[in-house]
């Protein structure tokens, strides 16, 4: 291992007015055979190919929620109550009529519940925006919440649960939804289309009429091995 330092630059004619002021090295053949089998070119590994995510499937709007403006009246009048029956908040009343107003019908403008194909999408809130997509096929229950000051405004509550859900209690309440016996029955009449379509997707009636003739059969087995069952505990009994 060793390097030769070419010096003939000094010695060449000069072909320009100022020579080279670096000069040129050779390396030895060890060198050069170790360099050349270090740059020899790696093989590429092949990349995967790229697959394009796939497209969720858009779902069609089926009804829009409107809510009674009472509501807000609702509101602001179960803050005087609230406010009256602490009495440390009988103070606060001055401030709380005319920011409830304010707040109150800010918090209906911002509110929105639709009902879709497969989900019902419920947003909330007015610094902090919520958004929640309920699937149909998990909702358990819808149920409707009518107080006395409630019946005076002509509203309900209705609560939405679902199955799975980890809290006790609904998982979301919404106030003031105008036709609410009408927009309830919608939602639960949906999911049940769901749940129908889901148990005949990719069954013909043949197949269908065969899983109940095999569901028949065997229940008819277990019924005779339990019949068997009972008629060796008598006859060990007796």
């Amino acid at each position: 291992m060793f390097c030769l330092v070419n010096f003939d630059w000094l010695f060449s004619p000069v072909t320009s007015a100022f020579p080279s002021p670096q000069p040129s090295f050779y390396l030895s053949p060890a060198v050069t055979s170790s360099q050349s089998q270090q740059s020899l070119p790696v093989t590429s590994r092949r990349k995967p190919a790229f697959k394009a995510p796939k497209k969720m499937k858009r779902e069609t709007l089926i009804r829009s929620a409107s809510f009674n403006p009472k509501v807000c009246q609702y509101w602001l009048l179960s803050g005087v109550i609230i406010c009256l029956v602490t009495v440390i908040g009988i103070p606060f009343l001055l401030f709380w009529i005319p920011l409830g107003l304010l707040l109150t019908r800010r918090y209906l403008e911002k509110m929105e519940c639709s009902l879709y194909t497969r989900s019902l999408v419920v947003k909330k809130g007015i610094l902090t925006q919520t958004e929640k997509t309920i699937p149909l096929e998990k909702i358990t229950d819808l149920g409707l919440v009518q107080g006395p000051i409630m019946r005076s405004f002509g509203i309900h509550t209705l609560s939405v649960e679902t199955a799975g859900q980890s809290s006790s209690g609904a998982l979301i309440s919404l106030t003031g939804i105008e036709d609410v016996l009408d927009f309830r029955e919608d939602v639960l009449n949906q999911r049940d289309r769901i749940e129908a379509s889901a148990d005949s997707d990719g069954d013909s009636p043949a197949d269908v009429t065969a899983r109940k003739g095999n569901e028949a059969l065997i229940l008819g087995e277990i019924r005779d091995i339990l019949q068997r069952i009972e008629r060796r505990l008598e006859e060990k009994a007796d």
